[in-house]
């Protein structure tokens, strides 16, 4: 790969990348870039005669040292201070830009220049990236675990199949990510028919905004509608949205739940929903006016 390369798709660019990277044992990111579809709107002449393989009429990579280095936010104290990164300042990155006629994404220049050691070969084939799965095998794992199969042997097998060096970590962590992806009418359902819970969710446009749901809860807050607490919990689900807990104080002194949500944006609608949704629930008339206040 050298500067004046040229590829008909993004496709052949990132394996042209990737290529490079093993054969120098080096890693890039994407630093920056602008997608064809960014530029339909200020740039429409680019946008009419690019190729829509190409994905991207600009892109700067750098490689995994260098690129923009963290900096803290000095105006909020609470921030804890950032030990750990990669960034050392390296200088080497790869610009991309699309061909003048459309057609391709064409290699503008290359810093090769490191101004850190190079990891040895199999330093370099321990890394996240060169021990990552392609989706036929991460399914065919899935299903060799369900079989309860031995992982070292399994962890054999897939070495020898894709040359990468898979520790027994990068299968356990394959079967966990699985079991943490959401499927939301299965969830009511065992939420319904397990615990009988009062459920409503919101959607936008066929999209999952947000969930509200009690078992027993609203019984507390019926006896205990005075003062309700929220509080926003987060990194409790793998898909990083918030979790809303409301609570009552109750005669003992102590807090009892009367509510649940989860929602993927902390707006004021958002916020607006599942507060007026647990007041429905409540079905408690004399208290209705008080919250409405």
């Amino acid at each position: 790969m050298k500067v004046g390369d040229h590829f008909t798709s993004y496709n052949d660019l990132q394996s042209a990348i990737n290529e490079y990277e093993k054969e120098n044992r080096v890693q890039f990111w994407k630093r920056d870039s602008k997608t064809l579809e960014n530029a339909k709107n200020h740039c429409p002449k680019i946008f009419e005669k690019a190729n829509r393989d190409l994905k991207y009429y600009i892109i700067k990579y750098s490689c995994i040292h260098g690129g923009q280095k963290f900096r803290p936010n000095k105006n909020n104290k609470s921030i804890r201070k950032h030990e750990g990164t990669l960034k050392q300042n390296c200088p080497a990155e790869i610009n991309v830009k699309i061909s003048d006629d459309g057609k391709s994404l064409l290699i503008k220049s290359m810093n090769i220049n490191h101004n850190h050691e190079i990891p040895t070969e199999e330093i370099f084939k321990h890394l996240p990236k060169q021990r990552r799965l392609s989706d036929e095998h991460k399914k065919c794992v899935l299903e060799m675990m369900k079989l309860k199969i031995n992982k070292k042997l399994l962890q054999a097998d897939l070495v020898e199949k894709t040359g990468n060096s898979i520790l027994l970590r990068d299968i356990s962590n394959i079967v966990k990510n699985s079991q943490g992806k959401d499927n939301l009418q299965e969830m009511i359902s065992i939420l319904k028919e397990k615990y009988h819970c009062l459920i409503d969710v919101q959607t936008e446009e066929n999209t999952f905004q947000g969930i509200f749901f009690q078992e027993e809860m609203q019984k507390c807050f019926s006896l205990f509608p005075e003062i309700l607490f929220l509080d926003g919990t987060y990194k409790l689900l793998n898909n990083r949205c918030p979790v809303y807990v409301m609570v009552v104080e109750n005669s003992f002194g102590t807090t009892d739940i009367v509510g649940i949500a989860i929602i993927t944006k902390e707006d004021s609608e958002s916020l607006g929903w599942f507060l007026n949704i647990q007041r429905k629930k409540s079905k408690v008339a004399k208290y209705k006016s008080y919250n409405d206040r």
